[in-house]
């Protein structure tokens, strides 16, 4: 997903579309892109009157979410799943393995973590739900990674675009 189409449906859905794109990266869905696409709204937010707050809000509602239905998936259909996403991309296992292990030992300092890590920051929610993670714990520490990641990368773009039109005003 270009950044000219990104900013296309922005213009025209405005939060929804953030909201439904960064729900759908935290359901691990292919081509959604949400790295790319925070920082471009981020850009965007600076050059309109949209609210860089409520953005940020509604990216962190979107994460949060879309992180309890994917931990709701672990947890009742999580194995195969898991089972799948190795055999589907061999890569993932290594990763899967890794934080399992580290789910198993560190708990939700390790959803924390996670969070911050590109990756594995969506897949904690499905091991979360294989291991068992209390739930209460796993939205907590899920929601202070989120709320950290979100907001660097939203204000990455927000305040690059900001810098700029200072340099060349």
């Amino acid at each position: 997903m270009g950044t000219s189409i990104v900013l296309e449906y922005f213009s025209k859905y405005g939060l929804i579309f953030l909201f439904i794109v960064i729900f759908l990266e935290h359901l691990n869905c292919p081509g959604v892109p949400a790295t790319v696409v925070m920082p471009t709204i981020g850009a965007f937010v600076a050059e309109t009157k949209n609210s860089l707050f409520l953005v940020i809000l509604i990216s962190i509602a979107a994460a949060v979410f879309g992180s309890i239905a994917f931990y709701i998936i672990g947890y009742y259909i999580g194995t195969p799943i898991l089972e799948w996403f190795n055999k589907k991309a061999p890569k993932t296992e290594k990763y899967t393995k890794e934080i399992l292990s580290y789910s198993k030992k560190y708990g939700n300092k390790a959803v924390f973590i996670c969070r911050l890590i590109p990756v594995i920051r969506t897949l904690i929610s499905l091991v979360s739900g294989v291991v068992r993670t209390d739930f209460w714990g796993f939205v907590l520490y899920s929601s202070l990674g989120i709320s950290i990641w979100n907001t660097v990368l939203i204000s990455f773009g927000y305040f690059g675009v900001k810098l700029i039109i200072h340099w060349f005003s």
